[in-house]
């Protein structure tokens, strides 16, 4: 199993970004161990609760406008009955729209991510090296804990000392 890390400089208007690409390339029974703990759940980069609360917010406006836009569609698409179901159609559709736009914006990062490759977008080259050198830790603190899933179903003897 390898971490593959890219960096790249990117200019804008707004001035330098910076962009760090991970991925983890992994052999088809390392994919099967991480598979069975549930890599969506295990976070490897963290971001500020109170951060995180105020994207999301922030994504339920552009929600509510592709759930609607969305919902036009589909009344167009399959006649005018749904056409006039439009507001209940656009209700439904809201948070998993708003979902998937707050997933293309998080910056906390899951193995699951990891597995597919995500890109990390950082205003200076200090937080990119310092979001960088946090993956390598927590991802190899995450693959020492998968090589002991191999000692599952045996006994383990460990020797203690009194003190």
């Amino acid at each position: 199993m390898d971490l593959l890390l890219k960096r790249n400089e990117v200019s804008g208007a707004l001035g330098t970004r910076y962009d760090l690409f991970a991925k983890l390339d992994l052999k088809q029974e390392e994919l099967s161990h991480i598979r069975k703990t549930r890599p969506e759940k295990v976070v490897i980069m963290d971001d500020d609760p109170a951060k995180a609360r105020s994207r999301w917010r922030w994504c339920l406006i552009p929600g509510a406008i592709s759930a609607i836009i969305a919902a036009f569609l589909l009344g167009f698409i399959f006649g005018a009955y749904v056409l006039i179901l439009w507001l209940p159609i656009a209700a439904i559709l809201w948070m998993p729209c708003t979902k998937l736009i707050f997933n293309q914006v998080r910056p906390f990062v899951t193995v699951a991510d990891l597995i597919t490759g995500r890109t990390i977008r950082c205003k200076s080259l200090d937080d990119l090296y310092a979001k960088e050198g946090e993956i390598r830790q927590k991802v190899q603190q995450h693959m020492n804990a998968l090589q002991d899933m191999d000692s599952l179903g045996s006994v383990q003897r460990i020797p203690l000392k009194p003190e």
